[in-house]
């Protein structure tokens, strides 16, 4: 889905694999492998992380896009909400390169929305449930 609006997509991933520490780069292209120059090299054990880097913002796209990186972050942790309510969500970070800035999406999310969540409990023939409210 990234290639319908970038024309360039890469990745750097570094992960524990069986024991093993391991980078590994690609580039999300359209043809029939959707990936080149994939590269998996062995690296001193670091932590996990991920880096996507969207290039070449098709025109079509820009102007439905959110013109300003924290309209961006909102919308990213709208998007992507399940995953922050749940609390195992992975630190995320938006960089941007025009303005050398960068978010913490979690940061934002903690501040900005998760104080106005609701939660309840209740229960049900025996099970125990929590309702989360968000007003997005």
């Amino acid at each position: 889905m990234w290639l319908k609006a970038f024309k360039q997509v890469h990745v750097d991933s570094q992960f524990q694999h069986q024991g093993r520490y391991l980078a590994r780069s690609f580039d999300f292209v359209l043809n029939e492998k959707g990936i080149e120059n994939m590269q998996l090299e062995e690296i001193e054990p670091s932590e996990p992380k991920t880096r996507v880097e969207l290039k070449q913002f098709k025109t079509k796209y820009q102007e439905q896009f959110p013109q300003t990186p924290d309209l961006l972050a909102l919308r990213i942790i709208e998007h992507y909400l399940i995953y922050f309510i749940a609390e195992t969500c992975p630190m995320i970070s938006l960089f941007d390169s025009h303005n050398h800035q960068t978010l913490i999406l979690n940061d934002l999310y903690n501040k900005g929305i998760s104080p106005y969540l609701q939660r309840e409990n209740f229960t049900a023939r025996y099970e125990s449930f929590e309702i989360i409210s968000a007003k997005v």
